[in-house]
């Protein structure tokens, strides 16, 4: 039931990730000229905000797909062992692709915005943004990490529970 919930939970915030990402794609910084193309098409920025919002689109379709994949299964005992745990790594990874697509998003709009008047305090903003992206990217990859070797030394370290490890000691107690 936890896995549904959190499946539930991950889809909405990915539909809501996409929408906002689905509408920053056509109200693009700077607006549109009379012939209606953006703008800025030609500053290297917009490059930089064409590319992240597609990454974030990505990221928030790839979670919504995945996440309701996990919510239409059928919840068999086999696909707790690996296929749900696989599908529920895909889609957070997706969700994070999605949250550094929008921020990055964001950010490129910023800097094509406010550049040319205060360039400091851009680079300073963008800066400090990506700092705290990063490092909480960073936690989450430690955690993973550091719980997959955790996992890893624990299975080495205790056997396996099978019946003849379990009965071998009692049978030894009796003699």
């Amino acid at each position: 039931m936890w896995m549904r919930n959190t499946a539930d939970s991950c889809m909405l915030i990915a539909t809501i990730m996409l929408t906002v990402v689905f509408t920053a794609a056509f109200t693009v910084p700077g607006g549109n000229n009379k012939d209606g193309l953006p703008a800025l098409l030609h500053k290297s920025w917009f490059t930089c905000f064409v590319i992240f919002e597609a990454l974030a689109l990505f990221g928030s379709t790839l979670s919504i797909i995945v996440f309701w994949s996990i919510m239409t299964s059928s919840f068999e005992e086999s696909q707790f062992l690996n296929t749900l745990p696989t599908q529920m790594k895909v889609g957070l990874i997706g969700l994070l692709i999605s949250l550094v697509g929008s921020i990055s998003t964001f950010m490129s709009a910023y800097f094509l915005m406010f550049v040319s008047v205060r360039g400091w305090l851009v680079k300073l903003v963008i800066i400090d943004v990506y700092v705290t992206v990063l490092l909480a990217i960073g936690i989450e990859i430690v955690k993973l990490l550091l719980n997959t070797n955790l996992q890893r030394f624990l299975s080495e370290l205790v056997p396996r529970a099978t019946p003849e490890n379990l009965v071998r000691p009692v049978l030894r107690m009796k003699h």
